[in-house]
């Protein structure tokens, strides 16, 4: 585990090589997302789309949905980025 480093009395994890040129799980499947913040929904849908259009089965459909909506918007991004590759 990585040991926690201080900046400015704040505690901050140091992250490692592996976690910021992490491949997402379906690097074949390319999400066109712009750089402003775009409604929640919308991304779902792009990205649901995305998967069907790439052959991805129903089950990791399924998984997906319930990871992305888990959260707040900061987390479905994360979960984005975990999927797909944004173009």
């Amino acid at each position: 585990m990585n040991d926690p480093i201080r900046r400015d009395g704040q505690t901050l994890r140091s992250t490692s090589l592996s976690e910021t040129a992490m491949t997402p799980m379906h690097p074949e499947v390319h999400l066109h997302l712009t750089e402003e913040p775009q409604h929640a929904l919308f991304i779902i849908g792009r990205a649901v789309a995305a998967m069907r259009s790439a052959g991805l089965p129903e089950s990791d459909r399924q998984v997906f949905l319930s990871e992305a909506t888990s959260g707040d918007y900061a987390a479905l991004m994360s979960t984005v980025r975990r999927w797909f590759t944004i173009a």
